[in-house]
């Protein structure tokens, strides 16, 4: 299936986004997939799942994370997506 792809690295070069458009798809969707760079975490031990179920349980929140782009960044993937949302 033909696609059109855009990826954009955080300003601290830990993490990147892929943007990903499928040609003639009737979804007209566009895919954002968010990559770590050069980690690798493996499965959490039952104690590390503990102490998150109960850290969800007391903030609410699910995960942190975040993706630093600088206003160039930002403006280039706001292009993308109206060029590609057409």
């Amino acid at each position: 299936m033909d696609k059109i792809e855009k990826h954009v690295s955080c300003k601290c070069s830990a993490e990147c986004l892929l943007f990903t458009k499928f040609i003639n798809d009737e979804d007209k969707e566009i895919y954002i997939a968010i990559y770590t760079i050069g980690q690798y975490n493996p499965k959490p031990s039952i104690w590390e799942r503990i102490k998150y179920c109960l850290y969800h349980l007391k903030t609410g929140k699910k995960y942190e994370d975040q993706i630093i782009l600088t206003y160039d960044k930002a403006q280039e993937v706001g292009k993308w997506l109206i060029e590609n949302a057409k």
